[in-house]
């Protein structure tokens, strides 16, 4: 099917679809979901693409899912939304017309055979065709010489002499002729050589067009701290949940620079990913070289951290980072009196809406190269001659949004529990944010009071009933210092045994900070446990190297703990003097849904089972909608705890009459077994 074809049918479906949209009243609970809109406007009817600006994108979810099209008589708009494509890669689409041959001359003496073909269509915008040369002969050697033959007669050259082969036992083929920009009737094609047979064959002029990247804008991040450290500039930034940048840019007023540098992705599971390495450099050479973009991994956690290696060179000057984020353009159809006046509006953020299922997405290439159809619409509609411009007005508040909280379904109270059946409790002022969310961030001291499997959380108020959570673990890291108790040598070895500022805690990562300029030894990092048992957690070697004199880190599964001890192979040498040791504890997120007021947390019960709320249905909205920090006092011992209440309660209840059960037994087999031994001594 030719262009000629493809692209009505592809107009009829937006049409069709933006039909059917406006058919059906946009319901007022849809509009109700979005807190902020802007006008939307179009140059002329029509398909029409929107390059989303950048403060909307960051409003958003990463997925757009909470972000709809309305037209003016407010009903629903489907669009596809092209994403652009990532700074290091290409996306093409290559069209393929065969080539109808309208005559054939041969010459068998000369060996040379001419073709007579029906030109292709005009080149495409920002491309050019290939003539494609397809025969069944398995080896060749020949030239082909190609000219335009325009409607007035006049013959125009395209290639002369092109080389045109195919080798034996694979080694290279040469088929394919670029041609220059042109407008003909016909193409005339000749192709001669010396080995005395023709190669027959059939044509296609084929054209590959790079597809555009997609816009890109320049987003400030929040800086939330910057330090100098053993050699490194090292800056934390902070990161929305709409922003997923491609590009990180520094810049500086220092003249000459070469550095490393490394972006972490810090989060959500409590684990850093290096998701950016990097050189930036400036050399003040002639006219200059400077590369001061770092690609980037897409991120998926809250924090970013860039190190740069400055070595023994001072920190850059005047630093300044910035995201470069693609802006995702929406493609769509809407009608427009004019192109001052509003075609519709463009209501967004707020997290409550599930992603739209619109057909009209299938129209846009999912693969890095397209051909065939789908390539000849996809030209179409990366062609600006061809889409209407659309932009947005300023932002707004949504009259139409419902101040509801998203939670207020979730924020009524649950069952009693028994308060006393719980060791521990913290205090919580609870101020929740507009959607009825409030979180608690839970810290080494919280998960060292608390079970290991944090089933034991309860938020309760002052009548002992419970209110919803929800718990994201492992959402974060904290880092704590370890104290080191003391060191014993034997038999070579040093043990170095480290204090932990609460027991137990899970860990996944120490940092050493060891005052040697260079060592290359082994060691073998112990966990301690209640029990008096030791168990490996990891062993390797301690290393570091003149030239790079870095912390030392080791990683492991995170585990938790009651103790550690590190124990070196020193051999011969002083042991090492380590300065100081960090651990990395992943911590939680408590997500809790109640109204404003005083609550309690709750934990420590080895007995209790895991609570169930239906918050958990809804997890991603709970994660998406904003949330207010909660203001909590330390962990204090539960003045309402007693044991009669712990072994009374829940699964204590049913462990007590297990005991209990098991001690009759026991106490009767022991009766039994008394007067059978009574019994046995009075017959002796």
């Amino acid at each position: 099917m030719t262009i000629q074809r493809i692209w009505p049918v592809a107009w009829a479906s937006l049409g069709f679809v933006v039909a059917a949209g406006a058919a059906a009243q946009t319901t007022p609970e849809l509009r109700s979901l979005f807190p902020q809109e802007a006008d939307l406007f179009v140059s002329r009817p029509g398909v029409a693409r929107l390059v989303l600006p950048a403060d909307i994108v960051s409003t958003c979810r990463p997925d757009l899912s909470d972000l709809r099209i309305f037209d003016r008589k407010d009903s629903q708009v489907a669009f596809a939304v092209d994403r652009g494509v990532a700074t290091d890669e290409i996306r093409e689409a290559t069209q393929t017309v065969p080539a109808d041959v309208l005559d054939v001359k041969r010459d068998e003496g000369a060996s040379t055979e001419t073709y007579e073909l029906a030109a292709p269509p005009p080149t495409p915008a920002n491309g050019r065709w290939e003539l494609v040369v397809k025969t069944a002969r398995p080896e060749f050697v020949r030239a082909l010489t190609a000219t335009a033959v325009r409607a007035d007669g006049v013959v125009v050259p395209l290639v002369e002499h092109a080389p045109l082969f195919r080798l034996a036992m694979g080694a290279g083929e040469r088929t394919r002729v670029p041609l220059p920009v042109f407008s003909a009737q016909r193409v005339s094609v000749t192709i001669w050589g010396t080995e005395g047979f023709f190669l027959e064959p059939t044509f296609e002029f084929e054209s590959a067009r790079r597809l555009d990247a997609g816009a890109r804008a320049d987003v400030p991040v929040e800086e939330i701290s910057r330090r100098t450290e053993d050699g490194r500039t090292i800056v934390d930034l902070a990161r929305s949940p709409g922003l997923v940048p491609d590009l990180l840019r520094l810049t500086s007023s220092t003249t000459s620079f070469r550095r490393r540098v490394q972006v972490w992705d810090v989060g959500p599971a409590g684990r850093e990913t290096r998701i950016g390495l990097s050189t930036i450099l400036r050399v003040p050479v002639g006219g200059g070289i400077e590369v001061n973009e770092l690609p980037l991994k897409p991120a998926q956690g809250e924090r970013l951290r860039v190190e740069i290696f400055d070595q023994d060179s001072p920190p850059l000057q005047d630093l300044k980072l910035l995201a470069v984020v693609r802006r995702p353009a929406l493609i769509f159809a809407l009608s427009a009196a004019s192109a001052d006046e509003p075609a519709g509006t463009v209501r967004f953020g707020g997290g409550r809406a599930d992603p739209p299922r619109y057909d009209l997405a299938m129209l846009l290439p999912e693969q890095r190269m397209v051909s065939g159809e789908q390539a000849e619409i996809a030209t179409r509609l990366y062609d600006p001659a061809e889409l209407a411009v659309a932009r947005v007005g300023p932002t707004r508040e949504n009259s139409s949004f419902d101040r509801t909280p998203a939670l207020a379904f979730a924020m009524r109270a649950g069952s009693e529990i028994n308060v006393g059946a719980f060791s521990y409790r913290r205090v919580l002022d609870v101020t929740p944010s507009s959607e009825g969310s409030s979180r608690l961030r839970l810290g080494p001291e919280d998960l060292a009071r608390a079970r290991a499997d944090l089933g034991d959380l309860r938020v309760v108020d002052a009548q002992a009933r419970q209110w919803p959570y929800l718990l994201a673990r492992d959402a974060a890291a904290d880092w704590v210092d370890l104290a080191i108790a003391g060191s014993t040598q034997s038999n070579g070895q040093n043990r170095y045994t480290l204090k932990l500022p609460v027991s137990p805690v899970r860990f996944d990562q120490l940092v050493l900070e060891i005052d040697a300029p260079f060592f290359h030894r082994a060691y073998r990092l112990v966990a301690l446990h209640a029990s008096h048992q030791e168990r490996t957690l990891a062993q390797g070697e301690l290393v570091r190297s003149v030239q790079r004199p870095t912390p030392v880190t080791i990683s492991i599964t995170p585990t938790r703990v009651d103790g550690l001890a590190l124990i070196v192979d020193d051999g011969g040498d002083a042991p090492l003097p380590v300065r100081s040791v960090r651990a990395r504890v992943p911590v939680a997120d408590l997500f809790v849904a109640a109204p404003a007021g005083r609550y309690f947390l709750l934990f420590g019960n080895a007995d209790e089972r895991a609570p169930r709320y239906e918050l958990a249905a809804v997890r991603d909205v709970v994660l998406a909608v904003n949330s207010a920090p909660v203001a909590a006092g330390r962990v204090e011992r539960n003045p309402g705890y007693n044991l009669r209440a712990r072994l009374t309660a829940g699964e204590g209840r049913k462990k007590l009459l297990q005991q209990v059960v098991l001690w009759m037994v026991l106490g009767f087999a022991v009766v039994v077994l008394t007067l059978v031994t009574v019994r046995l001594v009075r017959k002796e």
